[in-house]
């Protein structure tokens, strides 16, 4: 089947209701579209998910995040901020650890000329599962992930939304990025290729979305990320 290609880097829109009128069109007009939640695909986030799977830690229990990036006040745009210029990623490692939506959220945080700039929040989930997961655009940070089960933990290593590093219980695992004489402007640049290859797969499957990022995934993702921006006062127009 001969499938339209359209692929967005995270984060689509802004809205659910934008993304709901967003994923309305691929099954109408035939194309493949797909926010670019580039995490999903990372070896290390992969072996994550194996070794979650495995029973290396029992069951999750809790998740304990952070995303913290210093950038300069003159790059923070309204619809830009700290959600949901770095939030998603936490919170979609959450989800994918759990396998599962919040129940609730509750956040808080600062806003400076309109930008969410710092928020923290805890995400919780059925079974009495939740996650802790700070982000902030004014300082730098540890930016790693630790999973607690109820045999023990993994930490996904610095830059957890692009990890390079999975800890065990039991062993440190590296997962090198791909090699490249490009220069690029983004942290581990080069691990887009793992996105890139996971896109072409589904586009010579005639797919019209990526199983690891479904459409459903990236409305609700929107959800709650809408949720916090009311919690601290930043509501986005729906149009």
């Amino acid at each position: 089947m001969l499938v339209n290609q359209f692929y967005v880097k995270s984060h689509c829109v802004c809205t659910p209701l934008k993304h709901r009128k967003q994923f309305h069109w691929p099954k109408i007009r035939n194309f493949f579209l797909m926010e670019g939640i580039w995490s999903r695909f990372y070896p290390a986030q992969l072996r994550l998910r194996q070794e979650l799977d495995m029973g290396t830690i029992g069951d999750p229990i809790l998740i304990q995040a952070n995303f913290c990036v210093s950038i300069p006040a003159e790059f923070r745009t309204t619809g830009g901020g700290a959600i949901h210029g770095l939030g998603i990623y936490p919170l979609q490692l959450a989800n994918y650890v759990f396998q599962d939506t919040p129940i609730t959220v509750a956040g808080s945080g600062h806003c400076q000329d309109g930008v969410d700039v710092a928020v923290g929040w805890t995400a919780t989930y059925s079974n009495g599962r939740a996650a802790h997961l700070f982000v902030s655009l004014t300082v730098d940070a540890s930016n790693e992930a630790i999973i607690y089960g109820t045999k023990g933990h993994i930490k996904l290593g610095q830059l957890c939304h692009s990890p390079t590093q999975l800890t065990t219980p039991k062993e440190t695992l590296d997962f090198p990025l791909p090699k490249s004489s490009m220069m690029g402007n983004y942290w581990n640049p080069t691990g887009f290729s793992y996105e890139a290859n996971e896109v072409r797969r589904c586009l010579q499957d005639g797919l019209l979305e990526c199983p690891s990022v479904p459409h459903v995934e990236t409305v609700n993702l929107s959800k709650w990320m809408e949720v916090l921006h009311k919690q601290i006062g930043t509501l986005h127009s729906e149009h």
